[in-house]
């Protein structure tokens, strides 16, 4: 399952552009909102709610720690969300 973060810009060095892109993401987990990016498709979003549950207590590592990073956002959902069968 790709995690990859749809809303990374080239050379995103500043703290302003990396939390813009976090921002994005978690408004694009709640709503579907793209803001016009072709990678934040409405496929990509329903495949990566219908597995967040397996991310329940997984450590998820990403070359943007220590800073924000959008695993963040998803080990929070992941370790509040319920399964329901």
């Amino acid at each position: 399952m790709p995690l990859t973060l749809p809303f990374t810009k080239p050379g995103l060095t500043t703290r302003g552009d990396r939390n813009t892109c976090c921002d994005k993401f978690e408004i694009w987990l709640d709503t579907g909102e793209s803001f016009g990016n072709e990678s934040a498709t409405e496929e990509r979003r329903q495949m990566l709610l219908r597995h967040l549950h397996e991310l329940k207590f997984q450590d998820l590592e990403c070359f943007c720690w220590p800073n924000r990073c959008h695993c963040e956002t998803l080990a929070v959902r992941a370790n509040r969300e319920r399964r329901t069968l």
